[in-house]
């Protein structure tokens, strides 16, 4: 495929520092992309040159116990595009035809590249159960995964509270129709207060640091389900008495399947999403390092970055 527009995630700003055991140099980032079929390969049925479309970056050997199952999301020897082999940050880059998908006319190339980070969203919200209308949905952390999720939630009929410092996030999660509560340490009593309620039904934690786990815990009601798709940097230390006195059920989210990924397409086509809140910058190849990587790592107001390698190439 010829990408035509590659998201910046966080696993592409650790990857940058060498902080990735997986990745080895040389490896060609990009894994949240969409681009148009270039040339295929001997036996491959379904696509053609010029069909535009988006790509599932994961890599599974097939063979193992949870790829026999089905669920080769837990592969032993998963690997990703852009992270194990070479990605979109290229002039071509080549995928199985198993995990490429095709996309709506009605959708941009632009958008069909935040389809990735969807399907995050649409594998988390199906390990806890989906959300219904009328629940109280707590998520802890306003990055592109928390509200991707807050807005999914707050669609379904849901009451949703985001936990997040930083104003332009906070703003934003506002705008998409969350509550926001901006000190984690008293979430759990803010949401009480406000929902008359034991606490949250669903608590999804989307930052990976310890105290966002812990308020999680501490805003979930009895019974309640508690999905974690943050990856933490380090161990966290984790008092798990209310995990036990509360029964909550605890779920661990890693990154999505074939089905995940079809619905995430269809969250994106069928305007489920305000994108225009959600993607709020678009450079040039050139512009990546300094106006994307940089820029986020100095915290500066934005939330998806895409690179355009469309308009000028790669």
């Amino acid at each position: 495929m010829r990408p035509a527009f590659t998201g910046i995630c966080g696993t592409d700003l650790l990857i940058w520092h060498n902080g990735h055991s997986r990745a080895t140099p040389p490896v060609i980032l990009g894994h949240e992309f969409s681009g148009t079929v270039e040339r295929i390969g001997a036996g491959v049925t379904n696509f053609a040159p010029g069909d535009r479309v988006t790509v599932e970056p994961l890599l599974n050997c097939g063979e193992c116990e949870p790829c026999r199952r089905g669920d080769y999301n837990q592969c032993a020897k998963l690997r990703l595009l852009g992270v194990d082999v070479d990605g979109s940050l290229a002039d071509l880059v080549l995928a199985p035809e198993s995990r490429v998908f095709r996309i709506p006319d009605s959708l941009s190339l632009r958008d069909a590249a935040f389809i990735e980070p969807v399907a995050v969203v649409a594998h988390l919200i199906a390990r806890v159960g989906g959300v219904q209308d009328g629940q109280v949905v707590f998520v802890a952390g306003g990055g592109p995964i928390g509200l991707i999720a807050a807005e999914l939630a707050q669609r379904a009929g849901a009451r949703v509270f985001v936990a997040e410092q930083n104003s332009f996030r906070a703003g934003t999660a506002e705008r998409l129709g969350a509550t926001v509560v901006r000190d984690l340490i008293t979430a759990a009593e803010t949401i009480r207060e406000q929902t008359g309620t034991a606490g949250a039904d669903i608590c999804l934690e989307a930052t990976g640091v310890e105290i966002a786990l812990q308020a999680c815990i501490d805003a979930a009601r009895p019974g309640a389900v508690l999905g974690v798709v943050g990856l933490p940097k380090k161990v966290p230390v984790t008092d798990v008495t209310q995990i036990i006195t509360k029964e909550i059920d605890l779920r661990g989210s890693r990154v999505y399947t074939r089905v995940d990924f079809e619905q995430a397409v269809s969250y994106v086509a069928e305007g489920q999403l305000t994108l225009s809140e959600h993607i709020t910058h678009v450079m040039s190849f050139e512009d990546a390092i300094a106006k994307g990587f940089e820029a986020i790592e100095r915290g500066e107001a934005m939330l998806k970055v895409v690179i355009d390698q469309e308009s000028a190439g790669a």
